[in-house]
């Protein structure tokens, strides 16, 4: 079973050839805050300040760098463990937004998010909260992505009041299909839009 989550599940299914190229540099934006961008992180490493559901899931992430920018890899071999970051003060009245950019690079064989026996994806972003009822583009390209989490919280929970997020999750996982998914994380920001 899944963690406690609300997913904004990226069930990536479209194959384009693999461009291989960094992370783009996010504009200054007064509106949003930056929670991670990996810069920190040492390369090679499981990033400090994550946590994996369970002990393997630190073989399946690791931070990587390109052209100077650092980012999260996310190398799955039949498995599917998450990978979760505590995010602390965050209003989610005030920022509704998560944004981040995500590069897809090898798409789980057989994946169908539909089906119980094929439920892989090569990317999932999620938001973390306490005690909630869990409810695609191109190969290779790196795309910005911006989902208003407290718009789909509210509309899928059929809440008004804003949660206190915990949190944020990342998923790579191929252990449905007994395949292999491999994807890039980078730049989760927070936002007022």
């Amino acid at each position: 079973m899944r963690q406690f989550l609300i997913g904004v599940l990226l069930a990536l299914a479209v194959a384009l050839p693999v461009m291989l190229v960094a992370p783009p540099v996010m504009p200054a934006d007064e509106d949003c805050k930056l929670i991670e961008d990996f810069g920190r992180a040492r390369v090679g490493e499981f990033p400090a300040g994550w946590k994996p559901r369970k002990d393997e899931g630190k073989s399946i992430y690791a931070v990587q760098e390109e052209g100077g920018k650092h980012f999260l890899r996310a190398v799955s071999k039949g498995l599917g463990i998450q990978a979760s970051r505590e995010v602390k003060g965050w209003d989610l009245a005030a920022y509704p937004v998560l944004a981040w950019s995500w590069r897809p690079r090898e798409f789980p064989k057989g994946s169908d998010e539909r089906e119980s026996d094929g439920n892989d994806s090569v990317l999932a972003v999620y938001l973390l909260v306490p005690h909630s009822r869990v409810t695609a583009e191109g190969r290779g390209e790196w795309r910005q992505e911006k989902v208003n989490v407290l718009q789909d919280y509210q509309r899928y929970f059929d809440v008004k009041d804003p949660p206190k997020p915990a949190g944020i999750a990342v998923l790579t996982d191929s252990d449905e299909t007994k395949s292999s998914a491999s994807g890039d994380y980078a730049n989760f920001r927070i936002c007022r839009e």
